[in-house]
C-alpha cells in the first residue's frame, strides 16, 4: 500500500521499505515495521508479525549454494489463504 494523506495515530503499524546501493555496487533491500504509540499491538497485529516472521525465516532456511530461483519459488513458504489476495506480486528477486 502506498502512502496516503491519513495521519499516523497511536496503535497504527507503519511500514518502511527501501533499497540502497553501497560501496562497489553492493545492493540491499530492507524493510521495517513499527507499532506506534505506547500501547501493545493488537492480537491481529501480532498475528501479522508472526506470519511475516515465519514466512521470511522459512524462505531464508532454503537458501544455500546450488538452489535455483525456480526451486526457491516453487518450494517457498505458502501464505495463509486470507493473506493471498494482498500478497506482493513477486516471491523473490535478486
Amino acid at each position: 500500500q502506498e502512502a496516503g494523506p491519513r495521519r499516523i495515530v497511536s496503535g497504527d503499524l507503519v511500514a518502511f521499505d527501501t533499497d540502497m546501493v553501497g560501496p562497489y555496487g553492493m545492493c540491499a533491500d530492507f524493510s521495517r515495521t513499527w507499532h506506534c504509540g505506547d500501547g501493545r499491538p493488537t492480537e491481529a497485529q501480532r498475528r501479522l508479525h508472526d506470519i511475516a516472521y515465519e514466512h521470511v525465516a522459512a524462505n531464508m532456511a532454503m537458501l544455500k549454494p546450488g538452489v535455483s530461483f525456480t526451486e526457491l519459488t516453487q518450494r517457498s513458504h505458502k501464505l495463509p489463504a486470507d493473506f493471498v489476495k494482498q500478497r506482493y506480486g513477486v516471491m523473490m528477486h535478486g
